[in-house]
């Protein structure tokens, strides 16, 4: 076995996301399920909302599914909740930060969110993790809306062969202001399953985003630089 198969092989087997094939270790708790997409919950210590984690398959290039991912403008095309967002400056390649705006049902006052958002590839396994954070002073706030101040999140797109992408999107936030109960429990497995459920729908045709070459993306079976 070539060394790279063999490093690819043991990040499969020793990643914490991935120690049985498409399943998280024991401290979630399984909430949905479909056909393609399996959503998980769990506690976080000092905070009320819980972190959620979705996983999924997609066949996909890595260059494509970072490129949109990175791409704030269009985020309102496939994540899910979301009425409007765009990018709004790139610092380099591999970092960005977006802007998204949700509204909200009455009585709760609609969401703003600016995130700082870095991507990396390791050389050896080609794992690609993107996180995002919140930067709430980045931007003046809007009159009205409130402003999210926590989110922490993590892409994690693991190739899997045969074209796949093993696709891990943990998200933890505070929402600021009150919500009720039963929209913040909707939103924990709601929010995620359908954004993955859009990632499928969205590269089951042709895109611009198909073709997208990242200079910083290295694709399985390319040769290194």
């Amino acid at each position: 076995m070539e060394r790279s198969a063999l490093l690819t092989l043991i990040a499969l087997l020793l990643s914490p996301l991935v120690a049985v094939a498409g399943e998280p270790d024991n401290s979630w708790s399984l909430i949905r399920e479909g056909e393609q997409i399996s959503v998980y919950s769990r506690d976080v210590a000092d905070s009320k909302y819980n972190e959620s984690l979705a996983q999924t398959f997609i066949k996909v290039r890595l260059s494509a599914l970072v490129a949109l991912i990175l791409d704030g403008n269009s985020h309102v095309r496939w994540v899910n909740t979301v009425d409007d967002s765009r990018q709004i400056d790139i610092i380099s390649p591999t970092e960005v930060h977006n802007y998204t705006y949700s509204g909200a049902p009455w009585p709760v006052d609609d969401r703003d969110a600016i995130v700082n958002t870095q991507a990396s590839q390791d050389s050896e396994t080609l794992i690609v993790t993107i996180q995002s954070y919140a930067a709430p002073d980045y931007i003046s706030q809007i009159d009205g809306v409130v402003r999210v101040p926590y989110v922490d999140s993590t892409w994690t797109l693991i190739p899997v062969g045969d074209g796949k992408i093993e696709v891990n999107f943990r998200v933890h936030s505070e929402p600021g202001g009150e919500i009720p109960t039963w929209l913040t429990n909707n939103l924990a497995s709601d929010q995620p399953y359908y954004t993955l459920n859009n990632l499928h729908r969205f590269f089951n045709r042709e895109n611009e985003y198909f073709d997208r070459e990242l200079p910083f993306i290295r694709e399985p079976g390319e040769q290194p630089q």
